[in-house]
């Protein structure tokens, strides 16, 4: 009868194989953790998206009810004076008069003027460094560059637009302090 080989095997091989299997499962958890951060940080910028979506939709509305009470006087549109960066300095702006309250005597103008500080409150407590500009702009798009452009044609007739952007989570040491495009533009339809 032969006798079987009774060799030990080589030393320090099965230490191996579970070194092997911790790398790869350290790896596998390494790549889950980067997709969550991912996915979260993807949410985060949805919702801030979907903020900005009914900010402009709530000016929008302003606008057009502005411009109904509005209607034959001439005036330019009290809205075209939004210019609101927070990165630069240039915060929200105040109302005179509070229209909310019971005795105020607002008038289109003055409600208008109310109506603009109380949105641009909401935006700056919305959006992370907040940047908001309307406007009369027939071409928001830059097709060289595929992105959308804060400056606004110098035209009195263009298409009224509101342009919205945010600077990331407003956290300046991860956040690029280079200006970002505006992430959002709205063209305002207007009555005649």
């Amino acid at each position: 009868m032969p006798i079987p080989d009774c060799r030990l095997p080589v030393p320090g091989f099965a230490l191996l194989e579970a070194l092997l299997a911790l790398f790869l499962l350290t790896l596998g958890v390494m790549g889950g953790a980067l997709m969550q951060i991912h996915a979260l940080r993807s949410g985060q910028q949805a919702r801030l998206h979907t903020r900005a979506v009914h900010l402009a939709a709530e000016l929008a509305e302003n606008m057009v009810l502005y411009a109904a009470a509005d209607a034959g006087r001439g005036q330019p549109p009290p809205f075209l004076a939004i210019d609101i960066d927070l990165a630069a300095g240039r915060g929200a702006p105040s109302a005179a008069v509070n229209c909310y309250g019971e005795q105020a005597d607002c008038g289109a103008a003055a409600w208008a003027e109310f109506e603009i500080a109380e949105w641009s409150r909401r935006l700056v407590e919305q959006l992370p460094n907040a940047r908001a500009v309307v406007c009369r702009d027939d071409a928001p798009w830059d097709a060289a560059a595929q992105s959308l452009l804060w400056r606004c044609a110098a035209l009195s007739h263009g298409a009224l637009v509101i342009k919205l952007g945010w600077r990331g989570s407003g956290d300046p040491e991860t956040e690029p302090a280079a200006e970002a495009a505006p992430k959002f533009v709205l063209r305002v339809a207007e009555h005649a």
